[in-house]
């Protein structure tokens, strides 16, 4: 089956379903197509890196689309030193995940913010951080983030020019890959201006 339906294009916005009726795959979409117009159907939520892995191919306006990138955290606590190693994902939309940016928030709260979020909710849960801490903890963590999505936004674009005529596919998803980092970054400013 696999081999024939990889030969129907795929579009991350159509909605497809598929059932066996009678020994016969029929194939069903929320999209109407015309006489000549070509046939699209989804292979699921897919990011650009999942489909050039498996497919082939790059989508430049993927709605499934993450990136992740590690983030290495040296914490400092009254009596350690230690090292956290988060892996940040950015969606499609720029906007990093509230549990990378609660891991990093907790990462980087120094004691009076850890004593506030124990007297308020017991210092527990990571929920507990999925709301900015305060004015320092916040850019500490933007800072952090940026400089990181930054780097891995430099690096994906430096790829992408090594790579140029050798395999123009890895360079569509590096170029992607570094346009949402980039796209990051400009979220993570905005959102700091904002609380500012």
């Amino acid at each position: 089956m696999s081999p024939l339906l990889d030969m129907i294009n795929h579009n991350a916005t159509v909605t497809t379903k598929a059932k066996v009726v009678d020994g016969i795959l029929e194939l069903s979409t929320n999209q109407c197509f015309g006489m000549g117009q070509k046939i699209m159907i989804s292979y699921g939520e897919l990011t650009n890196l999942e489909t050039l892995v498996d497919y082939g191919f790059v989508t430049t306006t993927n709605p499934h689309n993450e990136e992740c990138v590690h983030v290495k955290v040296m914490t400092r606590r009254p009596t350690t030193v230690s090292s956290t190693l988060v892996s940040v994902t950015v969606q499609s939309n720029g906007v990093v995940d509230n549990i990378s940016l609660a891991t990093l928030r907790r990462a980087l709260a120094d004691t009076q913010e850890m004593a506030a979020v124990a007297a308020a909710d017991g210092g527990g849960p990571l929920a507990s951080f999925w709301r900015p801490l305060s004015r320092r903890n916040e850019m500490e963590v933007s800072g952090l983030l940026s400089a990181y999505l930054c780097g891995a936004a430099e690096s994906a674009r430096g790829g992408s020019m090594e790579i140029a005529e050798r395999d123009p596919l890895v360079r569509a998803y590096l170029l992607e890959r570094a346009l949402l980092l980039e796209r990051a970054v400009q979220r993570l400013d905005e959102a700091l201006e904002a609380s500012l």
